[in-house]
């Protein structure tokens, strides 16, 4: 009788100890997760500080991303979720000396527009957001022109070309100066198309 109390005991305490292995592992790998995905929001800096307060060792460019919702329908937000990095800079052979603008620091994205930056200890945050671009649409070709429309939209959303009719009929083909059709987003700057 003593033999099985000693066995179940045994058991319950191999168990026990497994039991709690696996929890701390599991523990352990949903903190390295979490910590893993940490972005600066970029509204995280309350401040309207405009320029370097330390000495800066890296510089990461985020540009504002084309989201979806639910029903398919596109839109871009200022929260953290909305940017992605797209380039990296080190700078510890020749780190940015404190007092440097961060505009000085930003770079000529084409479709971008730089917005603002945040520093976070010797780590510079850019962010980017979409250029407004206008299409602007004519009737003849580029010799003699009448404006029929203007489109205006964000790079990279869907382009939804402007109902026109020319001698009552739709307007269906247009291109570019050099005979491009009329791209189905919005690319990286203004445009004109031609019926």
């Amino acid at each position: 009788m003593k033999r099985n109390l000693f066995c179940k005991t045994g058991f319950f305490s191999l168990f026990a100890a497994a039991l709690f292995s696996l929890w701390a592992v599991a523990a352990s790998c949903s903190n390295s997760a979490e910590t893993r995905y940490v972005e600066v929001d970029p509204h995280s800096n309350n401040s309207n500080v405009t320029y370097t307060l330390k000495e800066t060792l890296y510089i990461l460019h985020y540009q504002q991303k084309v989201m979806k919702d639910g029903s398919g329908n596109e839109y871009v937000t200022q929260k953290g979720e909305g940017f992605e990095l797209v380039q990296s800079e080190d700078k510890s052979a020749a780190p940015v000396p404190v007092k440097t603008e961060f505009k000085k620091l930003a770079k000529d994205f084409l479709g971008f527009d730089y917005s603002y930056g945040i520093q976070k200890d010797k780590t510079i945050y850019l962010y980017y957001t979409r250029s407004t671009i206008e299409y602007s649409f004519y009737k003849g070709d580029q010799a003699k022109l009448e404006l029929l429309a203007k489109v205006s939209g964000t790079h990279g959303f869907t382009c939804t070309p402007p109902n026109v009719t020319i001698d009552g009929r739709v307007v269906t083909g247009w291109k570019d100066s050099k005979g491009a059709a009329l791209p189905e987003k919005f690319m990286s700057k203004n445009d004109a198309f031609f019926s």
